[in-house]
Formats: C-alpha cells, sequence, structure tokens
C-alpha cells in the first residue's frame, strides 16, 4: 500500500508506519518474545533466523558482518574487531633484508654460503665466473673461472648453471638462443651493476625459454633486468635502477615470469612492469618506487596487454608485499588478476599530488575487461583511493580496506571504487563478501553505473573530506556522462558513524536486506545525517529495503527524494523522521509500504511516519578518473 497523507506542521506528512507517538489499531501488536528459540524478531511480527548485519551459514550459526574470525588468511591474525592484521616485523626492513605476511623479522633472501661458489651446486657443466682472478688463462672452470659474466654465459652449454662468485660485475648481460641457470653466491655479495648500453642490464631475449636467475643483485642505469621469454627469478634483488627495475614483455609470443622470495625496491618509475606475459610472484616485497628521471610514476607494478602481440597477461600474487611506493601500489590493466595473502600499504602521491592509489584495476587500452580475484589483502594507508576496479569483473572477500587518505588537495580517502570507464560498454560487475572498509574518508564504497553485490560487508567511520563534506558509508551513483542501468544489492551489512549518509542510491536501482545502518551524522557544515537515501538523478531510481534496521540517524531513517522505494518489515529507530519522501526533478516521490515496518524509540513502539519536509538530497560525488 502507499503511505497516507496528512499535515504535519504545515507540511505533507504521508503516514504508514513511523515515531509519531500514536500507535496504528490496524497493525498487531506482539510481545517482544514472539519469536521461536533461536530466531529473533524484525519489523513488527516477522522473525528471523539472524539478526540485521548478520549472515546465515550453513550450520545454522550466524557470523557478524565482515571478516570472520577464521577468515584470515595464512600470514595474517584477526584483530578481534571484524579485520585482519598482517604478521609484519615491527620496523620497516632495511635495504637488501625482506618480510613477507607471516614473517615477524627482517631476513636476507639468501645465505651466502662458505667458499667462491657458496651453496650453488656445481655440477661438470658448470661455467665460473670469479672477476678477481687474475690468472689471464680463463677456461670457466673452478681453477681457471671466467673474469665477466657474459663470457660465462656465452661459453655455456644449454641448460648450464654459470656461478658467479662475489663481486660486482661492470657490465651488460645479454642471454639469447639458449637457456641458462645464472646463479650467484648472494645478493648481498654477487650484483651485476651495468646499463651501460642504456637498455638493461641482464636480458633474457628470444630463445631464453627456461632460464633462471637466481642470487644476484641487479643495479643500473636503466632497466635492471629485460625479459622476453619464460623465465623464473628466485633470491633476486633488483634495486636502486634508473628506469623500471623488472620489464617483461610478451611482444615475441607467449612469456612466463614466476618470481619468488625476490626484493625489488627503490628502482624508477615503476618497480615491476608486464606487458602482455604472465606472470606470477610469491614471497616476493616490492617497495619505495621513486618517479623516474622525468618526475613520472613510481609504480610499484604495472601490467597490460601487449600491443604488437596483443597478448593480455595472467597475474598471481600470493604472500607478497607493496609498499611505500608511488602513484599506484598495483595496476593492472585488462589483465586476469588473483591476489592472495598480500599487502599494499603507505602507497604516497605521485608528482603532482593527486593519486596514491593501492590498487587500480581497470581496461586495457584495446578496452580488454580485468577480471580480479581477491582473498585476504589487507590494504591500508594509501591515498587518494584504496582500490579502483573499472571495466571489472570479480569478486573480493576477506578484504580489509583501510586509513585511505585525501590527496594533496584534501579530497578523496576512498576506500573502494567500482565504475565503469567505457561510455556505452558492459558495467563493471564485482562481488565483495566478508570484508572490512574502516576510516576511509569521502565515501567507504562508491559505486557507479556497475552491477555490484555487497554481502557481510562492515563499512564503518568514514570521515569527511578536507572540505568538511561526504563521509558516506556506500554510495551507489548513475553516472551522468553514461547513464547506464545498473543494479547494487546490499546483504547482512553493517554500515556505522558515516556522514551525511549511510546508503545513497542516486539514479540507481538498489535493493538492501538484512541491513544494518546505525549512527549517521552531518557532515561539518551540519548537513543531511539520513540512515538510508534514494534520490533519482538523471535516471529514475528504484529499491526496496527489507529486513533491516536504520538506527540514529540524525536527519531522516529513510528519505526518498522522486524515487519509488518499497520497504518491509523493517525497523527505524530513534531519528528525527522515520521516512522522508519529496518530489524531485518533477517526479513524484513514490514509497510503498510493503508491511510489517515498526517504528521505536526508547523502547516506545510507535506508530511510523513518513513526511514531506522540504529536505534536499546531497549532490553525486565525483567519479574517479581512471
Amino acid at each position: 500500500m502507499r503511505w497516507r497523507s496528512v499535515a504535519v506542521m504545515g507540511a505533507i506528512a504521508l503516514v504508514g508506519v513511523g515515531c509519531t507517538g500514536e500507535t496504528d489499531d490496524s497493525e498487531p501488536v506482539v510481545p517482544a518474545d514472539r519469536c521461536p528459540s533461536g530466531e529473533v524478531p524484525i519489523g513488527l511480527t516477522r522473525c528471523m533466523p539472524c539478526p540485521p548485519g548478520e549472515r546465515l551459514l550453513d550450520d545454522g550459526s550466524c557470523q557478524a558482518a565482515g571478516v570472520p574470525e577464521d577468515g584470515c588468511t595464512a600470514g595474517f591474525v584477526h584483530d578481534g574487531d571484524h579485520g585482519c592484521e598482517a604478521v609484519l616485523p615491527a620496523e620497516d626492513c632495511p635495504p637488501g633484508m625482506m618480510a613477507t605476511p607471516g614473517q615477524t623479522e627482517c631476513h636476507t633472501l639468501t645465505e651466502c654460503g662458505d667458499g667462491l661458489w657458496g651453496e650453488i651446486p656445481i655440477d661438470s657443466s658448470t661455467e665460473h665466473v670469479d672477476l678477481s682472478y687474475s690468472g689471464g688463462d680463463s677456461d670457466g672452470s673452478a681453477a681457471r673461472p671466467w673474469t665477466s659474466v657474459q663470457q660465462g654465459v656465452d661459453a655455456a652449454a644449454p641448460g648450464a648453471i654459470v656461478a658467479l662468485a662475489e663481486g660486482s660485475y661492470h657490465e651488460d648481460v645479454l642471454i639469447e638462443g639458449k637457456a641458462v641457470r645464472l646463479w650467484g653466491r648472494c645478493p648481498q655479495l654477487t650484483e651485476i651493476a651495468g646499463g651501460i648500453t642504456e637498455l638493461a642490464t641482464v636480458q633474457v631475449l628470444s630463445g631464453g625459454d627456461g632460464t633462471e636467475l637466481r642470487g644476484l643483485a641487479i643495479v643500473g642505469d636503466s632497466i635492471g633486468a629485460l625479459l622476453v621469454s619464460t623465465v623464473a627469478v628466485r633470491h633476486l634483488w633488483i634495486h636502486d635502477n634508473a628506469w623500471r627495475g623488472l620489464n617483461v614483455e610478451a611482444a615475441l609470443g607467449p612469456a612466463t615470469v614466476t618470481v619468488s622470495d625476490s626484493l625489488i625496491e627503490g628502482n624508477g618509475g615503476v618497480g615491476v612492469y608486464v606487458s602482455g606475459a604472465d606472470m606470477s610472484m610469491d614471497s616476493a616485497v616490492i617497495r619505495n618506487t621513486e618517479p623516474d628521471a622525468s618526475g613520472n610514476g613510481g609504480r610499484g607494478f604495472s601490467a597490460r596487454p601487449n600491443g604488437t602481440s596483443g597478448l593480455a597477461p595472467t597475474l598471481s600474487f600470493s604472500s607478497c608485499l607493496l609498499e611505500g611506493n608511488r602513484e599506484i601500489g598495483l595496476l593492472a590493466a585488462g589483465s586476469t588478476t588473483s591476489v592472495q595473502s598480500v599487502v599494499i600499504q603507505d602507497t604516497q602521491l605521485n608528482t603532482q599530488g593527486l593519486d596514491g592509489r593501492g590498487i587500480s584495476a581497470q581496461r586495457g587500452p584495446n578496452d580488454e575487461a580485468s577480471e580480479l580475484v581477491f582473498s585476504g589483502v589487507l590494504v591500508e594507508r594509501n591515498h587518494s583511493i584504496g582500490i579502483f576496479a573499472s571495466g571489472s569483473t570479480g569478486s573480493f572477500e576477506s578484504v580489509v580496506v583501510r586509513d585511505t587518505r585525501a590527496n594533496a588537495l584534501g579530497l578523496g580517502g576512498r576506500g573502494i571504487v567500482v565504475q565503469n570507464e567505457d561510455p556505452g560498454g558492459e558495467p563493471s560487475v564485482l562481488s565483495v563478501h566478508s570484508s572490512l572498509v574502516d576510516r576511509n574518508l569521502e565515501v567507504g564504497i562508491f559505486l557507479s553505473s556497475s552491477d555490484v553485490v555487497l554481502q557481510s560487508v562492515r563499512v564503518r567511520d568514514t570521515g569527511v573530506n578536507g572540505e568538511g563534506s561526504a563521509g558516506r558509508g556506500v554510495s551507489a551513483e548513475v553516472d551522468v556522462d553514461r547513464l547506464q542501468p545498473s543494479l547494487i544489492v546490499l546483504e547482512q551489512l553493517v554500515i556505522e558513524n558515516s556522514r551525511e549518509m549511510g546508503i545513497a542510491s542516486l539514479g540507481m536501482d538498489a535493493h538492501i536486506e538484512g541491513c544494518w545502518v546505525r549512527n549517521t551524522t552531518a557532515n561539518d557544515f551540519g548537513s543531511f545525517g539520513d540512515g538510508v537515501m534514494f534520490a533519482s538523478w538523471s535516471m529514475p531510481a528504484h529499491g526496496t529495503i527489507k529486513n533491516t534496521r536504520v538506527e540514529a540517524s540524525a536527519r531522516a531513517a529513510v528519505s526518498v527524494f522522486g524515487a519509488e522505494v518499497g520497504v518491509e518489515s523493517s525497523e527505524l529507530i530513534c531519528q528525527a523522521f522515520d521516512l522522508d519522501a519529496e518530489t524531485y526533478g518533477g517526479m513524484a516521490a513514490n514509497p510503498q509500504d510493503l508491511g510489517d515496518n515498526l517504528c521505536s524509540c526508547q523502547g516506545q513502539d510507535k506508530t511510523c511516519a513518513a513526511v514531506s519536509a522540504g529536505l534536499e538530497p546531497p549532490a553525486p560525488l565525483d567519479p574517479s578518473e581512471g
């Protein structure tokens, strides 16, 4: 039924269910203990197996929104407050040392062992290299080693080990037409310091499939390592290269690179750059990437399809740490990306002071969509945006995004942003489960022209931006440049301590079920403060609210601006207005009483009322640039 109209203080009030102090005799009055054992009341008469903000599990128990106590992945511990903390050393590791999630002490990449060759597995085919040898009769044997790395590589049979003794080898190294296993004694003592050709210190070009790079440091005046073949990298310290630490290209055909137990730090422009290749990173650290000589970049990891071969990357990250980079911690454009047990933190602003995102996933240059699977990911203390997903599909589970900071203008600080940057294209399609979005700024989760399911997510303590406005928990907004119909589903969420709006839907279809929205306050100018808001902005907004509790909103529990919204079996507890309905943009508000709703304050159940009090909705937030 529609809400009935009455006059309230000179305005129009639409009465169906609300806090006016009167009881509607048409609604049954039932005792508080009406529900059978193991169930909880919701609305006037309904019972549910779990209270709002909790999800029913297969075993019949209820799980609170956020990361469950057993939901943290390897390398993390539960913080006792619906999130996860990474197990890492208390202090930052010094150069040349690292720790990945689950490790409490900084460590070197590998032991150096004893003797010239340490723990390198020497056999009859090994080519030995020692730059300190001065005999003048080198033949690659242990007794008469080569004195340059390139000599050892050139002499090596396919698949043979080239063993490097301690020393700093000032040269560039080319591996082409065969696979070799380039193996240093240890990164602390053995380095290749090159960039002489202004291309790369170590190059593995065509025909190098099966090459291994191990136990080395690579430093130079250009790219650290350029790989266009299938290569395994282990115990490598790639540091302080002027332009990209590790560059992987699939220009000549498929290439797969595995990186494990390696440290990539202090490089220029991009720590790791992938073009079309497949890459797996396990127990690796990428940190403190700085802008290049032109002042650009500083990204930790960047991947995109290759423009020559057309190949798109498939990326896998496990037990990795990306920290202290600039502009973007991890960028995946047009890529299939799996991220598990990974920390991305402290990404600093770029030289323009605008971006310092933790993760950015977006379409490739030829409109290739990105596919994302994130599990057990901590994204904290980044700038502008924690996780940005545009033109993407996939799922997030046990993800924590917190303490995102504003840019140099005092704007941004958003936790998760999901949108579509392709005019007329397919919307982003994403699900987020059992996750925590905490202490971000401007908006906890921003959704624009996308199909998104949020389930069992806790969004809390979203603060205003530097201008004193916004601070919304979840804001779903149509992109006025695209006007794509899209659908937002919010299930078993807890959204608490937001500013302006707990949940805002502008020009979108949104369905809210089993949620708990509480303690929504006004912004710093004293404006707004609605628990749930629907507004027809550029497109009609529609929605349903079911089995949901909205509590302690500064203004309206539910506000409807030119939209059509049905409310069923929900509780509106202690706010200035239970429901405000306003004509907006020439469209009349159409709130629908779907029955069984309850209003209460200070323990007194009351008749619920919707009023027309001349309220205004907040303006949409600006979409984020890709």
